[in-house]
């Protein structure tokens, strides 16, 4: 079976469409063509989920059992890594670092280093 997802949705769509022509036939107050959608919906439960939907089902546990998660090479990642180092190098972050020490530096009198504890404003 290549697609087992397809099977269990494909099951889902025969059953709404069964159940469609169960309500038609309802509406219509045809008997006899609501009693052989009926059997027809029954049969369809039991042999579906008996035959496909198991099989399906099992075939999916056993393929993410079995799938393997590459990683990448060590080119890639020696490439990538060279990049984002010289993409750093690149970057002015002295206005930043600035900024950040002085907003850091606010804050530090309200902190009580000694017991860890805060001071509220």
């Amino acid at each position: 079976m290549k697609a087992p997802s397809n099977a269990i949705k494909l099951g889902f769509d025969i059953e709404r469409m069964l159940s469609a022509k169960i309500s038609k036939a309802i509406m219509a107050g045809d008997d006899e063509k609501q009693k052989e959608a009926t059997d027809f919906l029954k049969q369809k439960e039991i042999q579906w989920n008996l035959q496909i939907t198991k099989l399906a089902r099992g075939l999916l546990v056993e393929r993410s059992f079995n799938k393997t998660n590459q990683l990448p090479s060590q080119v890639d990642v020696r490439r990538l890594f060279e990049y984002l180092e010289s993409e750093i190098r690149g970057l002015d972050l002295s206005d930043q670092v600035q900024n950040l020490v002085n907003s850091i530096s606010k804050w530090l009198p309200l902190i009580d280093t000694e017991n860890g504890s805060s001071q509220h404003c």
